[in-house]
């Protein structure tokens, strides 16, 4: 794919008329008292001064190379991962801290956390590198995956956050280690030939041409660290880059459904969310794609799909307790006005959505609306093949899809159902299953039981269970459309034949045969 097209340049050029002077970041500065001063109606400031009590008295996690390379030689443990998760952890939290303390005792360790984290040879996950033969840690070719888009997103709320506080060299540090870690390599790629960049066969950053949430959230975590640390040419570029690929990302979401799952939907939905906010604020309500058709219709998925009032589906590879996203919840009744109490513990630690709720631009107040009663009785996906059905008050419930096993994060469950009443299921579907490095998402992926057809209410047909009988990785949208425009042929599928719709009663019939790889099926 042509990346920064025609189109794109002179899109670029438009947008330059929107973006504002100076630095652009959900952050607020250390020195803006009215603002931290009050920061307690937000978050529990008492509890958020003792984790980072906690952890300025902890060592903060060194990753060396034997650590990082560790799936070189065994597999599972996840040392790297522990410890980058908690080192941002550590990093972002005192940060809230000292900006509501204001006492500047914790300034010295987030100086030197920060020249830690910019001093590791990669910011990418050990396991995502090592597809490529660690070339991001040697240097051979830079990538970006979920956790470095993340850190370089984060850190530049930090910076903005702490401003002078940082030592100036940390802070020229960590604007030149985010380029060179994640900006620059995204802005290097899009003029890049993926013929002549592959390594072990795969094409660096090859979530550019994804409809899954990797291309949410890794494109969300590069432009937003983007907007903060780069020239308003580049600002302007990475908005009109980001317009672009980010409408594959919605043609994963067909009638507003997410096919990765509700905790899927929750996270790329969620990132995307934070960008799209983000960009606004850019360009000083200028652009607003939360508000496009389509995006608007995902952001009540998590309104519309209930079983009942507290039982939610739990397709593919979501926890068997899953709900909807209490960040992207809140986003919603914020923007349509409907009243939702939600705490800091409840959206997540991640700095840019803490300041982003309790920053909030009342601009975005009461600017769209949604008919909450239409979908009371039911939800049907069409496109999908999906029904929840329900009583009036949500009491009672079933959920049942066609759908395809032609997804990312894919249980073979066509036909699958769930009942539930209250908060109870009485046939329930089993969710997802501890990650298994080399497996769970190998060819050999449904040999595990529960993501096969076995582990789901779907009958077995002439001894014979759903294909595919070995999993590979998807780069389509759910009707098979490749990035390219092409389409890959999508084999194993549910059809719905009938529907029947009315007030005492729903019926859908689905036919099940193209979901085996049996002959002679009628």
């Amino acid at each position: 794919m042509e990346y920064i097209t025609q189109q794109v340049k002179e899109r670029a050029e438009e947008i330059k008329k929107y973006l504002v002077n100076g630095e652009i970041s959900v952050g607020v500065k250390i020195t803006d008292r009215d603002f931290w001063d009050n920061m307690y109606k937000h978050i529990d400031v008492k509890d958020l001064i003792s984790r980072a009590e906690k952890y300025i008295s902890e060592p903060f996690p060194e990753i060396t190379e034997e650590i990082y390379l560790e799936h070189k030689y065994k597999k599972g443990n996840f040392v790297s991962d522990k410890l980058m998760f908690k080192s941002m952890r550590m990093i972002e939290q005192t940060v809230l801290a000292e900006c509501v303390e204001n006492k500047g005792r914790f300034v010295p360790y987030i100086n030197e956390w920060i020249k830690s984290v910019c001093n590791r040879k990669s910011w990418v996950r050990a396991g995502h590198d090592s597809v490529f033969g660690y070339s991001d840690y040697y240097g051979v070719h830079g990538q970006i995956d979920l956790y470095s888009s993340s850190v370089a997103w984060r850190l530049s709320v930090c910076d903005c956050c702490m401003g002078d506080k940082l030592e100036r060299d940390v802070r020229e540090k960590l604007k030149n280690k985010t380029r060179e870690k994640v900006i620059d390599v995204f802005f290097k790629r899009l003029h890049e030939d993926p013929d002549k960049i592959k390594i072990n066969g795969i094409v660096p950053l090859y979530w550019l041409d994804a409809f899954d949430n990797w291309l949410s959230v890794c494109l969300g975590g590069v432009v937003c660290a983007g907007l903060y640390y780069c020239s308003n040419d580049e600002k302007a570029l990475l908005i009109a880059v980001y317009e672009k690929l980010i409408k594959n990302y919605l043609n994963s979401l067909p009638e507003g459904y997410c096919v990765e799952g509700l905790s899927y939907w929750g996270y790329g939905f969620g990132k995307f969310i934070a960008a799209a906010d983000t960009i606004y604020r850019a360009c000083d309500g200028g652009i607003d794609l939360y508000s496009q058709k389509g995006f608007f219709e995902t952001a009540q998925l998590g309104l519309r799909i209930g079983i009942t009032n507290s039982v939610y589906p739990t397709v593919g590879d979501c926890d068997i307790n899953t709900k909807p996203e209490a960040f992207c919840m809140e986003y919603l009744y914020k923007r349509t006005g409907m009243e939702y109490e939600c705490q800091y513990e409840d959206v997540g630690n991640d700095i840019y959505i803490v300041m982003m709720m309790s920053n909030w631009d009342v601009r975005l107040s009461n600017t769209l609306k949604i008919n909450t009663a239409a979908d009371n009785l039911r939800t049907y996906f069409k496109k999908q093949g999906i029904l929840i059905s329900r009583t009036a008050d949500r009491s009672l419930g079933a959920y049942i899809q066609a759908g395809t096993n032609h997804n990312p994060h894919n249980h073979n469950d066509i036909g699958g159902f769930i009942i539930a009443a209250g908060d109870e299921c009485f046939v329930s579907d089993p969710g997802t299953s501890k990650y298994i490095p080399n497996l769970t998402f190998s060819k050999n992926r449904y040999t595990l039981e529960v993501l096969s057809s076995l582990g789901h209410s779907v009958p077995r047909v002439g001894n014979k269970l759903q294909g595919p009988a070995e999993f590979e990785s998807v780069n389509t949208n759910s009707d098979g459309k490749r990035s390219d425009g092409a389409y890959d042929e999508v084999r194993f599928k549910g059809t719905v034949t009938e529907t029947e719709f009315c007030g005492d009663k729903d019926r859908i019939v689905i036919d099940l045969k193209e979901a085996y790889d049996c002959e002679n099926l009628n």
